[in-house]
């Protein structure tokens, strides 16, 4: 708080206590401290510098991924849309990309809030878009492969808008390429609402 100007603190910050938040007993103590909103407004302030923007994502995935609570402060928070503004910014950067889509899918792992708003900030178009951007980055392509799923599950409106933005195409060629078998029984299930569908017209 005290240095929210200065890139380099901001930085190192994030990636401090998302060190510290892997050991699980920390965690609660971190985020209570005000770690996601600290986060999001590193985000805000240094949307330029892509190792802010990283080390942000990184943190937030370390804060949310056990705890629905915490996912939902992230949501609130702003941390949806500050995610996305990310990959927008930061499209051409794998590092970025990969860290902001696990960013996304721990939001949205366990609250249907933030797979709404990950759907109205345009948080599937961005995680299709950084797998076709990065189709050689098996990180990226995992990452994206696990957002989608976690924006996805349980939301027919998102999964129209993977579906409309060419995403189970682009999905079905990472499974391919880079061997992300656990993510076939996904895009089985999407194909299969697809032909559902066809066969309601």
């Amino acid at each position: 708080e005290r240095h929210g100007e200065h890139a380099g603190v901001q930085e190192a910050a994030c990636r401090a206590l998302a060190s510290i938040a892997f050991c699980f007993s920390f965690q609660v103590e971190v985020v209570n401290a005000g770690a996601i909103h600290v986060a999001v407004g590193a985000m805000e302030r240094h949307g330029e510098h892509a190792g802010v923007q990283e080390a942000a994502c990184e943190g937030i995935v370390s804060w949310t991924f056990y705890f629905c609570e915490h996912q939902l402060k992230a949501g609130e928070a702003g941390g949806i849309e500050a995610s996305v503004k990310v990959m927008e910014r930061h499209g051409e950067h794998a590092g970025v990309q990969e860290a902001a889509c696990r960013a996304l899918a721990s939001m949205c792992f366990y609250v249907l809030a933030n797979r709404v708003k990950a759907g109205e900030a345009g948080a599937v178009e961005a995680a299709v878009g950084a797998m076709e951007r990065h189709g050689e980055h098996a990180g990226v392509q995992e990452a994206a492969c696990w957002a989608l799923a976690s924006m996805t599950a349980g939301s027919f409106v998102n999964r129209n808008r993977l579906r409309a933005c060419g995403g189970l195409v682009v999905i079905d060629r990472a499974i391919q390429y880079h061997n992300l078998i656990w993510y076939q029984r996904f895009l089985d299930e999407c194909m299969f609402e697809v032909s559902i569908d066809k066969q309601d017209m």
